[in-house]
């Protein structure tokens, strides 16, 4: 499991490649586009194990981290949902050109689903397909959340998703920075709009079915992107407190992903 820096020398992202076990053959290359903040921290462990469950199955595999989190260069200040998806599209590169696959598989989480499929419309040799697990698709419900959590907590200066408050500059959410152009951006953000085709074939992995993830699926099929679903309610909770500094990971879930992954190949 290979650590290693990429991108720009000024701004250098942080990565683990995950070789493929045996000959490549015709798999594809699979990139993991994690959430940010506390999700990520929560979503750490069982991120690790998919990528290595993946390379044992034969799909050479990276997960990075974005500009300004975990060990790539930038302050939490700097990362914004456009920098995400300018740092999805540098680690699609990076990981062709290590594993020589033929194609790739983007599989993203949360916030990260969200970020790899505006990525996915930018990059002319882009993913085969893209699997997205939990994604959000309403940037202000996503907002609303992170200060209701952040309230909870019994923490000051949650972040209020009122555009209002965008000239008062970074605030906190559970313990991270939240830009004001990351929150611009997300109070702008509905996955339900989308104009131009990502992929030709998309996963959307959830507890369950909800207006948000109908409204995903059924603009990914007006632009005549290929669905799948996949419902599990009884692995809805590694982002739950219960789960948090435990051993939690979602092996039915992780199973699925792997054997999609084998499928579309």
């Amino acid at each position: 499991m290979p650590a290693f820096h990429f991108g720009d020398s000024e701004r250098p992202l942080f990565a683990h490649y995950h070789p493929a076990v045996g000959a490549v053959g015709a798999r594809p290359a699979v990139l993991i586009c994690g959430p940010i903040g506390e999700e990520g921290i929560r979503a750490h462990r069982m991120l690790r194990v998919l990528a290595e469950r993946l390379a044992r199955a034969g799909a050479p595999t990276v997960r990075f981290d974005y500009g300004g989190a975990g060990d790539s260069a930038g302050a939490c200040e700097d990362l914004s949902f456009s920098t995400m998806a300018a740092d999805i599209v540098a680690a699609h590169e990076e990981m062709m050109d290590m594993s020589c696959a033929p194609r790739a598989i983007w599989i993203g989480l949360r916030l990260g689903a969200s970020a790899a499929i505006r990525a996915a419309q930018r990059v002319p040799r882009g993913p085969a397909g893209v699997i997205l697990w939990d994604p959000v698709v309403d940037g202000r419900d996503y907002l609303a959340s992170l200060a209701a959590a952040h309230a909870d907590m019994g923490l000051p200066a949650a972040a209020e998703p009122d555009p209002g408050d965008l000239s008062e500059g970074p605030t906190e959410a559970l313990g991270f920075a939240l830009s004001m152009r990351l929150r611009e951006e997300l109070l702008a953000m509905e996955l339900g709009d989308l104009k131009r085709k990502p992929t030709r074939r998309a996963l959307i992995v959830a507890g369950a079915a909800t207006p948000e993830m109908e409204s995903l699926e059924t603009a990914l099929a007006r632009l005549e992107v290929i669905v799948d679903k996949r419902h599990d309610g009884g692995e809805a909770g590694w982002n739950s407190d219960e789960a948090l500094n435990s051993y939690y990971v979602p092996i039915r879930t992780i199973s699925a992903l792997v054997e999609a992954v084998e499928t579309w190949r």
